[in-house]
């Protein structure tokens, strides 16, 4: 019951990312410029991606599987963290907002690698 509560926990902190349109809104808080249209449609990319491979991670059909699915949504979460830098060196976007989402990213980047680090561990044992 425990770990499925960690996942579900998991999801909602992914699907926040989406459903409190904060991606959203700092992506509409960029210029029109070429590399910031590329870097938006990156970002979008990139936070949409990590929160649909976790819904197929859900559906893992053995550890193996999830442990790779989870690898997919870490990597995805990565991608966006380092858009995300980017965008502060070039000092893109709403500061504060561009701030917190980094902070986010950098926690489920953290909560990920914890998961399949913990998965891989019971897979020995």
């Amino acid at each position: 019951m425990a770990s499925i509560l960690k996942f579900n926990i998991c999801y909602i902190a992914l699907a926040s990312l989406l459903a409190e349109k904060r991606i959203y809104i700092f992506c509409n808080s960029l210029g029109d410029t070429f590399a910031e249209t590329h870097l938006r449609n990156q970002l979008i990319r990139s936070a949409t991606g990590s929160c649909l491979n976790y819904g197929e991670a859900q559906g893992a059909e053995s550890k193996k599987d999830f442990v790779h699915k989870n690898g997919i949504v870490l990597k995805e979460l990565k991608e966006l963290r380092s858009t995300l830098k980017i965008m502060t060196y070039s000092e893109f976007g709403d500061a504060i907002l561009r701030t917190l989402l980094l902070k986010e990213s950098e926690e489920l980047c953290a909560i990920f690698g914890k998961i399949i680090f913990n998965t891989k561990k019971n897979m020995i044992t």
